[in-house]
């Protein structure tokens, strides 16, 4: 372990620059190590963490991050909230839910976004994009994303759609969705272009 508190496990990692960042649902941890290999464990937050494992994303030296009170960045002095604009809306979001968030980055317009789930059986997910180069949200339409990858310049997203299917779409393309893609053919293990 990496902090006394045992009740709070580990949410998620991830790389940032030379180091490791190890979050918890109330902390943040680096590792980093000694020329010798000889890691080390340095606190860098308590009260303030990660919700889940797909909630963080890093772009240009900046790692953002869903947080139980709201989203952070950090740059490796320390955390920031980034979402006090947003603070009227935080109430409505379950935090028992809060873990199945999903980060996505988007460098071609310069945004991260951020998939916040509304609860126990609802299909409604609240995004907010943050436009990193201008430091400001963005307006946007909800998408239940349920997972992100860079592919050759774009960012792809897993949206689950209200029948269960699963698409696989470029982010911010199509004209449903705003995503053009690929969907989940009859075979569970089949994508077919759409």
């Amino acid at each position: 372990t990496t902090t006394s508190d045992k009740d709070d496990s580990i949410t998620g990692m991830v790389l940032f620059s030379d180091s490791i960042i190890v979050f918890k649902r109330r902390s943040m941890w680096q590792i980093t190590s000694l020329a010798d290999g000889t890691p080390i464990i340095t606190p860098l937050s308590s009260g303030v963490g990660c919700v889940g494992p797909k909630a963080m994303a890093v772009v240009y030296g900046t790692l953002f991050f869903v947080g139980d009170d709201g989203i952070y960045s950090y740059d490796g002095s320390a955390p920031k909230p980034i979402s006090d604009t947003l603070r009227g809306q935080w109430g409505q979001f379950d935090r028992d839910y809060l873990r199945n968030a999903v980060a996505f980055v988007s460098e071609a317009r310069r945004v991260v976004g951020f998939v916040l789930p509304g609860g126990k059986g609802s299909l409604t997910e609240t995004q907010v994009l943050w436009h990193y180069q201008l430091g400001s949200w963005l307006p946007t339409r909800s998408r239940p994303v349920t997972a992100s990858c860079a592919y050759k310049d774009e960012t792809l997203v897993a949206v689950e759609k209200a029948d269960g299917q699963y698409e696989i779409c470029i982010w911010g393309l199509s004209e449903s969705l705003d995503l053009p893609g690929y969907t989940a053919g009859g075979d569970p293990g089949g994508v077919t272009t759409t």
